[in-house]
């Protein structure tokens, strides 16, 4: 919510874009750091997708999709990073994430927007790769969802909480039709 205001407006109004999002958020903290625990998240809704670990307590490994997916988030950041302004501030690396993060958040038709402030001649490049690492991370956010819903709906539920503080919109009235 520090990186993108306008998620901070998704979770405080329940909008039903938050759902979209989500799922996209999930997967790409999980492709920073797939060694991390956080990773078991994506482990528990997609097991099908990871390895077994080495030995025990290890880090449970990516799956060879999951693999190739991780790869080209790696490749975007590089991209993403070479093309942004070297001014002082964040480096390169938080601005790259910061800018993979807001393209997540806005969705789809907000390229242009997103990476406006890249540098000239690298831009294009960049565009693009980040184009197709949020393709595919589509791909893999509806895969999250569908795979068991009803894991999912209890996943998104508790990460909403977290996210408003544990606050839940009250009713307002009856409803009607």
């Amino acid at each position: 919510q520090r990186l993108e205001p306008v998620l901070k407006t998704m979770c405080a109004d329940c909008d039903v874009e938050l759902f979209l999002v989500l799922p996209r958020i999930i997967l790409l903290c999980l492709l920073s750091d797939p060694e991390q625990k956080r990773a078991e998240l994506v482990r528990s809704l997609l097991p099908h997708r990871f390895g077994e670990p080495e030995e025990a307590g290890a880090p449970v490994p990516l799956g060879p999709e999951l693999e190739v997916l991780e790869k080209l988030f790696r490749r975007t950041m590089i991209q993403m990073a070479d093309a942004t302004p070297r001014a002082g501030g964040p480096s390169a690396e938080e601005k790259a994430w910061s800018l993979i993060i807001k393209r997540a958040i806005a969705g789809p038709g907000s390229e242009e927007e997103v990476c406006e402030c890249l540098v000239p001649g690298l831009h294009e490049a960049a565009q693009k790769s980040l184009e197709g690492l949020m393709r595919e991370v589509e791909r893999w956010s509806l895969e999250l969802q569908r795979h068991c819903p009803e894991d999912w709906n209890q996943c998104s539920a508790v990460l909403v909480q977290c996210l408003t503080g544990g606050s839940q919109k009250q009713a307002h009235g009856k409803f009607a039709v």
